[in-house]
């Protein structure tokens, strides 16, 4: 999880806004204290993904991840 943050430049506080997930639960992840599945990261991943690739609104801005765009819905 740790670095899936570091891959797109968000702390846990943004994360868990983006993602609707628990602060605590992030903070978990990160710490170590509970892992995080496998299956979760790669949903995580895919989504972060998806949030942050340009679209038709975006297509002209030279850097679409401004904090995942602003999370698109």
């Amino acid at each position: 999880m740790k670095e899936l943050l570091k891959k797109y430049g968000l702390n846990m506080k943004e994360a868990s806004d983006i993602l609707h997930i628990p602060y605590r639960t992030i903070q978990n992840w990160v710490g170590g204290t509970r892992k995080c599945p496998n299956y979760i990261i790669e949903l995580i991943d895919f989504r972060l993904k998806f949030l942050s690739a340009p679209n038709e609104e975006t297509q002209s801005d030279p850097q679409p991840n401004t904090k995942i765009a602003k999370t698109r819905n």
